[in-house]
């Protein structure tokens, strides 16, 4: 573990990517850190929002959205609600202007993505 990554307070993640490779890389780094009892995924909106249904709020949340796709969606309102740390990824997110989320810019390795994480949850 890096320094960067024992600063990280998180025990439970969520990462909702649409590219089924890259959510595998993903889930794996983290999971290599918190465990795999520690990070759900999902392909989809509706499939994240059921895994919290079923498992409860997580610390942080991954999501391949925009801000504003994820304040106007299911998900990103429980997501709020529950006051999950959230970074987002993708084009939307990328393209966008809005300084309330942190952004993982593409393409990311993984020391990107634990800063990223980082200031999602100090955030």
């Amino acid at each position: 573990m890096t320094a960067e990554q024992a600063l990280l307070p998180a025990r439970t993640y969520l990462v909702l990517l649409k590219d089924s490779f890259v959510a595998e890389d993903v889930v794996r780094a983290i999971a290599a850190e918190v465990g795999a009892e520690g990070v759900l995924t999902a392909s989809s909106a509706e499939t994240a929002l059921a895994l919290l249904h079923d498992h409860g709020p997580v610390e942080v949340a991954l999501v391949q959205m925009g801000p504003e796709e994820l304040r106007t969606s299911a998900l990103g309102q429980a997501l709020i609600l529950a006051g999950t740390r959230i970074a987002l990824t993708g084009s939307a997110a990328e393209e966008s202007r809005a300084a309330e989320f942190e952004v993982l810019h593409r393409p990311f390795t993984d020391r990107d993505l634990w800063s990223s994480l980082i200031r999602a949850s100090a955030g």
